[in-house]
């Protein structure tokens, strides 16, 4: 265990070269630091050995990390112990920094060096532990990956800087390097936010896992980051009253932290904001995190307003938990089952079952049909009402064949049909095309099931055939009786697409159960003219499809479920005005949107035409 008296003791020997100059001792830590130390030893009582620590610009972790890969080696005799740069130049930065504190001990206070190069410090017998040094950013070895850990037996990591590192392979091997049965193993791996990656990743999981602990160290623990009242300069220019934001902000570290944020952090943050970052919130909110959801920024401008992904995340965290389940795939179609599973985990997770009286819409995007990147295959599933358009179910995964994820698709799609149409809309670029076409071939042909065709098929395909396909038509037909299922969608379509996903979730009729499908809304940025014909994410990720699946189901919805919803249910009018306003209100909906819809001709490619 982490023996907190006697590591502030030894931190108390310690002598740093400070930012602002000349040696100080670690006598005082920060608060920061402090928490983090706290963290880490009540983390170890618990019997958890890995975190990941996402923390703010400036805080003192490097530091407190940098003592704790001296202290801890010296403690706990035969570690081997790693420490993981962003890349070569921080690599030997961080070794000197540890050798300089190791120099600065007492005699009394650590052990002699057996070893001592640029790869390694070893200490010597009888303690025996040692602390390698590596980096991320040179890349080696086969494929041209970083071979970290590679050959080593660990129980000792510090991953510093862990948002800069961009090889999810690399890490991988790390992990898989470290020992799962160490008594004292330790694994740290710290960081701001850097946009979205590896690290991005790997905290989401820490905040589901019962091995992994996901630490969060907020810059309002640090007493630094305060504008005094004194500075009543500060305080007159900046010490307006609180707006809902911070209001929100306090209320959230308060709930989740325990901890009551002061007036002169908000004064600081306003002042830091306007005279350091020039206003951009973006970057403020990467480098000084408020909440974990804020860290996590990509560059350019934002596509779906802050307040609107908030109001996501609220809606979405007061669901109940959905169920998680696989599927066991089989040679033939009317083998497939599928099986409880892990939600956190599962492939298909389920927050809703099939109500019969119920009009649902399918959207799928295969793997890489909207963008090479798009690695995903996505298919949710929407419970549509005339108001809201509200998530049930989704099914994501990369590793799916192809001929498979058709299979889920259709699986989904009769699943849910009820009484009325259950519409379906799929991407058809580039791997679209051939999850289309199995569609077709199952239904027409009956391909993929082993019975012969018959009375029995017949049976079998009615449930998996009994959709609506989505015809797609330009707006501007006037009476034309072409169209084409599905969408191919291009670089225009994208755009009023993505411009119909963010109108829907501004106006709060977007209901989302998916955080992962929130947290892709928040990458989308606009180009950088702030274009909407290049809302893109930034960098290199598996991302996009959710995003896409989300925006055609509500084209689905619009489109083809909307109009039939339009017809069957009433809107809701307030009965009996009482003022001017609403009798004028009232007039005005009766002959507009209540009016009876006007009689259409039916043409030969009618709305909804069903796949047989």
């Amino acid at each position: 265990m982490l023996t907190l008296p006697a590591l502030y003791d030894f931190c108390a020997q310690v002598t740093i070269q400070g930012k602002d100059g000349g040696f100080t001792s670690l006598t005082t830590l920060y608060d920061t630091q402090r928490y983090f130390f706290e963290q880490i030893a009540r983390m170890l009582e618990d019997g958890i050995h890995e975190a990941w620590i996402l923390k703010g610009r400036q805080e003192g972790i490097s530091t407190a990390n940098d003592v704790l890969d001296l202290y801890y080696p010296q403690t706990v005799t035969g570690l081997n112990g790693l420490l993981v740069s962003d890349d070569d130049e921080n690599r030997d930065y961080r070794r000197d920094v540890i050798r300089q504190m190791h120099d600065s001990l007492p005699k009394d206070y650590k052990w002699p060096l057996r070893l001592d190069n640029r790869g390694a410090l070893a200490w010597a017998k009888p303690n025996g532990s040692r602390l390698m040094f590596a980096s991320t950013g040179k890349r080696v070895g086969t494929g041209g990956r970083a071979q970290l850990g590679k050959s080593k037996g660990l129980n000792y990591i510090h991953g510093d800087e862990v948002g800069s590192w961009r090889d999810d392979k690399a890490i991988d091997k790390l992990q898989a390097s470290c020992s799962d049965e160490h008594p004292m193993r330790l694994y740290l791996y710290n960081s701001t936010a850097e946009g979205f990656g590896p690290f991005k990743t790997r905290y989401d999981v820490a905040q589901r896992s019962l091995t992994q602990r996901a630490l969060f160290i907020g810059p309002w623990l640090h007493t630094k980051y305060r504008v005094p009242r004194t500075n009543t300069e500060a305080w007159d220019r900046y010490g307006w009253d609180l707006t809902r934001d911070e209001l929100d902000m306090m209320s959230h570290v308060k709930a989740d932290y325990d901890f009551i944020v002061p007036p002169e952090y908000v004064v600081w943050r306003r002042q830091t904001l306007v005279e350091k970052f020039a206003g951009d919130e973006m970057m403020m909110l990467q480098e000084y995190p408020n909440v974990p959801e804020d860290a996590f920024q990509a560059f350019g401008e934002r596509f779906i307003p802050l307040a609107t992904l908030k109001h996501l995340r609220h809606r979405a965290a007061q669901v109940v938990a959905p169920k998680g389940y696989d599927y066991d795939w089989a040679p033939h179609i009317e083998d497939l089952r599928i099986h409880d599973a892990d939600p956190a985990t599962a492939e298909l997770r389920v927050w809703e079952e099939r109500d019969p009286e119920g009009m649902y819409v399918v959207s799928a995007h295969p793997a890489r049909a909207s963008h090479p990147n798009a690695t995903l295959n996505v298919c949710y599933v929407w419970r549509a009402y005339r108001e809201t358009l509200e998530q049930v179910a989704e099914y994501v995964s990369e590793d799916v064949e192809m001929y498979r994820f058709a299979w889920a698709c259709l699986h989904l799609a009769g699943a849910y049909r009820g009484k009325v149409p259950c519409f379906f809309l799929q991407e058809l670029q580039m791997t679209g095309e051939y999850v289309w076409r199995e569609i077709k071939r199952i239904v027409e042909l009956g391909r993929g099931f082993g019975a012969r065709p018959s009375g029995e098929l017949a049976q079998l395909v009615r449930p998996w055939a009994s959709i609506v396909n989505s015809v797609y038509r330009r707006s501007d037909n006037i009476g034309g009786a072409t169209g084409a299922f599905h969408m191919r969608t291009t670089l225009q379509q994208s755009a009023w697409l993505m411009t119909a996903l963010k109108n829907e979730a501004e106006r709060h009729t977007l209901v989302i159960r998916s955080p992962a499908a929130i947290d892709e809304l928040a990458w989308l940025r606009r180009g950088e003219a702030g274009d909407y014909d290049a809302v893109t994410t930034e960098g290199e990720r598996r991302a996009y499809g959710r995003a896409h699946a989300i925006a055609l189901g509500v084209e689905a919805w619009l489109n083809d479920a909307w109009p039939y919803l339009a017809r069957i249910i009433p809107a809701r009018v307030p009965t009996g005005p009482t003022t001017m306003e609403e009798h004028l209100l009232r007039t005005f909906l009766k002959r507009t949107v209540l009016a009876p819809p006007p009689r259409v001709r039916p043409t030969r490619v009618t709305a909804w035409r069903r796949m047989r």
